[in-house]
């Protein structure tokens, strides 16, 4: 029985939305996006670039980076697939949600 098991550890988890008059960077209804999500029962996933706080995802690779100059002879491939990781990073959905309903961060 996996599904009894399941739905025993199930817990609750609690997502904020923007509200009514919120509106993307196109100028589309954010409250209408939820509403049509809800409906269709689906989720908005915003890649990185789309969050809307920008120091969300906020990574620094400073130290990554001078490391690659430092081990520039050595490191070309590797420095290559970073990028190619970078890349992949930037097209994945974010989803962030609270097990806590009172969490300041959302």
């Amino acid at each position: 029985m996996f599904f009894k098991g399941m739905l025993n550890t199930m817990r609750k988890y609690y997502k904020y939305r923007g509200g009514i008059g919120v509106f993307d960077k196109n100028g589309n209804s954010i409250f209408e996006r939820d509403i049509n999500t809800l409906a269709n029962n689906q989720i908005f996933l915003p890649t990185k670039r789309e969050l809307n706080d920008p120091t969300e995802g906020f990574c620094n690779d400073d130290v990554i980076r001078t490391l690659f100059e430092e081990l520039k002879d050595f490191s070309i491939e590797v420095k290559r697939q970073y990028e190619g990781l970078l890349e992949k990073f930037a097209k994945v959905g974010i989803y962030s949600c609270s097990n806590n309903v009172t969490n300041e961060l959302l």
